[in-house]
């Protein structure tokens, strides 16, 4: 709303750019008011890429943009100010009330006040069209005839032939807009005997923004011709014009942009817009804008890149960064899984995902893409986790003297520790491989956080038991575990030796 007046400041214009982005078009044509004030404008020395903006027409693909012309729109909006109060307003009601062979009678109501109404006159502007209205000329017409009542019957007219017309209101400070287009057949065996209103003139420069192989994306010009009053809406027809006899469809929007879906994948497709507008109840359509022939794409099956993350070192209890990059048409949906779990789903090509708090089982990522086309694509890593050693041992051992016994201490840490077994508490005397006892320390060949570290003695003597220590340290921290170790003489009594081990 602050820029619904023609007080608004540049400060209002760029912080609501964004926000008031589809509404451009709108606010021009409201300032505008219906006023013709290209006049005025060419006086202030306002651009050529500008000017179509002094009447009412706001077109960004050509630069006349409410954006980049906001250099020179205070000057544009003086021009708006000064119009609103000295040119005369648009006609509305515009209609062919009755049409005879090669004859038609318009009509159109005026919104001048009685002070204007007789220094007021009318210009009515008609051409006789081409089976196809070309959109980019719709102020070319080339016969006028003047009025100065809100009626007029015009004569003369080839029968059968198509004709366009519309009217300003006209004073000596200038004119207004043409505020709708009558399209309509010269002759009386194609009038119906009821009024033909007047509409806006159609959408024009339709474009291709964008597409897939399943969507395609569109956008277009409002009319060069409408009301200021006119609520704009638009109908965007398609077809398939690969079938024989397709139906044509059509969407609806508020907007000058439009998404169509649930196409078919390298197909083609004939698109054009119109414009709708109501009078007296009902809706009014324009005639049709440029026919665009356009293909959707062709399908590409998903791939996948293998999952990235960050930071390289990843420590238990922390976060890491997920970035998950699929490739394919149409766009793929990535599914992020922890150890098999989904985590996450996004129809994208590049999904990033922070995952909090890192626990110890984190250790399998993968990244899934799926675009309904082909075979479904995945990749996965293993991650090692940053951990303090974390240590499991047998605690309490019973066997025979003279038996091989062994004990076995298991290490989860990474980086990889530094193990070794004690036999004493203060951990002062480590053991070594002699005659009789073996150490063995290796890794897990599946996990690189999982370690082992193996006791044998062999021939066991009664001096062999007690407590052994298991030990283990890296650059995050240390841990130990105590092993107990319980000899007991040897027996024959196969029972009792059973019964002793429990």
């Amino acid at each position: 709303s602050p820029l619904c007046s023609y007080n608004a400041n540049i400060s209002d214009v760029i912080s609501l750019s964004h926000t008031c982005k589809d509404d451009f078009s709108k606010i021009v044509r409201c300032s505008a008011a219906g006023r013709d004030h290209l006049p005025c404008c060419a006086r202030r020395g306002i651009s050529d890429a500008c000017l179509p903006l002094c009447q009412a027409v706001h077109q960004t693909s050509t630069g006349a943009d409410f954006w980049k012309c906001l250099s020179q729109i205070g000057q544009i909006f003086t021009c708006y100010e000064e119009g609103s109060l000295q040119l005369p307003p648009p006609v509305r009601g515009f209609k062919a009330v009755s049409v005879e062979d090669g004859m038609v009678v318009l009509s159109w109501v005026s919104d001048a006040s009685p002070e204007e109404s007789n220094v007021v006159h009318f210009e009515v502007f008609y051409k006789k069209m081409g089976t196809d209205e070309v959109v980019a000329t719709v102020f070319d017409d080339n016969k006028q005839v003047n009025t100065t009542v809100p009626i007029v019957k015009i004569v003369g007219l080839e029968v059968g032939s198509l004709y366009r017309f519309f009217v300003v209101s006209h004073n000596h400070k200038g004119s207004s807009l043409p505020s709708s287009i009558i399209k309509l057949n010269a002759s009386a065996a194609a009038w119906q005997g009821i009024p033909i209103s007047g509409s806006s003139s159609p959408p024009h420069i339709l474009s291709l923004n964008a597409r897939s192989p399943t969507w395609l994306q569109f956008s277009w010009n409002p009319p060069a011709i409408s009301h200021p009053e006119d609520v704009l809406s638009y109908r965007l027809y398609y077809k398939d014009t690969l079938v024989p006899n397709s139906t044509l469809k059509m969407r609806e929007t508020d907007v000058t942009s439009l998404r169509i879906e649930f196409l078919k994948p390298t197909n083609q497709y004939l698109v054009y817009a119109t414009a709708i507008t109501v009078h007296d109840g009902a809706n009014v359509e324009s005639s049709g804008s440029e026919k665009l022939m356009v293909w959707t794409e062709t399908t590409v099956p998903a791939l996948i890149e293998t999952p990235t993350i960050e930071p390289e070192d990843i420590h238990l209890g922390s976060n890491m960064t997920v970035h998950c990059i699929a490739m394919g048409s149409p766009l793929p949906t990535i599914t992020l899984y922890i150890n098999n779990q989904v985590l996450r789903s996004e129809k994208t090509r590049h999904m990033v995902t922070m995952v909090h708090n890192v626990t110890s089982d984190m250790g399998h990522v993968s990244c899934y893409a799926d675009n309904g086309y082909g075979t479904p694509m995945i990749a996965s890593r293993k991650i090692t986790i940053n951990r303090a050693p974390d240590l499991t041992g047998p605690g309490l051992t019973v066997a025979a003297i003279g038996d091989t016994v062994s004990l076995l201490c298991t290490v989860v840490a990474f980086p990889a520790p530094v193990m070794a077994i004690f036999s004493d508490e203060e951990m002062k005397h480590s053991l070594g491989d002699t005659d009789r006892v073996t150490i063995i320390g290796e890794g897990d060949q599946e996990d690189y956080s999982r370690f082992y570290l193996s006791l044998t003695i062999h021939n066991a003597s009664a001096r062999d038991a007690g407590d052994y220590y298991c030990h283990a340290n890296n650059t995050l921290g240390e841990e130990r575990v105590k092993m107990q170790l319980q000899l007991t003489s040897p027996s024959t009594n196969v029972t009792q030796c059973c019964s002793s081990k429990n």
